[in-house]
């Protein structure tokens, strides 16, 4: 899986060495963002979902870079710092960063850093493998009553039948389950859960994919789905024939 990254940096010439290392390294990682504020990086990351985020910490006119974790308390990407000053590698520590690399970054110590985050995310490249081999062992992959979803932290192995819907988080998505359970953000878009999910699962708008198992009730007026639970779901008008046909089967 390709590794996202996202650069905070204020000097142009210093953010633009960077990005220029960063894509030599021989790591399969694109820079989806390489910009000089906090403000700026809020649109990049909320859209892109980065794993890793490269984190000046002195960002000019006052600004820091653990101002972001006022936006972000805990966020689920990693930080690695990238600073002049190692005099706040202890506050950096404390806000649980991956790494902290002092400028000028070295390639030694960028690979270093690059390799820990490799190691960081084994367990979410593990569940892909025990994804595909719980896939292979059913009769029909298209039948699975249990899945193992990827998340930031690994993986959940997800009874479907308690799935509630899935709701579009920018290039991911959010799983709601019954119970009330918080929802779980998978690393899997709306586009890919259809692909991968049995035909009980259907779009019924562009930011939902629904269980037509736990649909109650249809409002053709309103374009809306109510749920067993009392929830209510955005159905668009296009999709109401498909949904209808999913569940009569």
């Amino acid at each position: 899986m390709k590794i996202k990254a996202c650069i905070i940096e204020d000097e142009p010439l210093i953010r633009q060495g960077l990005e220029k290392q960063l894509k030599d390294c021989g790591h399969d990682l694109e820079v989806v963002g390489a910009v000089a504020s906090i403000a700026e990086a809020l649109q990049i990351i909320n859209r892109y979902l980065p794993d890793v985020v490269f984190l000046d910490v002195d960002l000019g006119n006052g600004s820091s870079g653990f101002d972001l974790f006022e936006e972000y308390p805990n966020p689920r990407f990693e930080v690695i710092f990238v600073t002049g000053f190692d005099h706040h590698a202890v506050k950096a520590i404390r806000y649980s960063c991956l790494d902290y690399l002092l400028k000028p970054v070295s390639r030694r110590e960028l690979q270093s850093a690059l390799n820990r985050l490799k190691a960081r995310r084994q367990p979410v490249l593990g569940q892909e493998r025990l994804e595909l081999l719980i896939r292979q062992s059913a009769p029909d992959a298209r039948s699975l009553s249990k899945m193992a979803l990827p998340t930031r932290d690994g993986y959940v192995l997800q009874s479907l039948s308690l799935i509630e819907y899935f709701e579009s988080d920018g290039n991911y998505a959010q799983m709601h389950v019954l119970g009330g359970m918080p929802s779980t953000f998978v690393s899997y878009s709306l586009k890919d859960l259809e692909a991968l999910l049995p035909d009980t699962f259907v779009r019924c708008h562009r930011s939902f994919l629904v269980n037509v198992n736990q649909i109650k009730e249809i409002n053709k007026t309103a374009f809306r789905l109510h749920l067993e639970s009392g929830k209510w779901v955005a159905a668009s008008q296009r999709s109401l024939a498909d949904v209808i046909q999913r569940i009569q089967g």
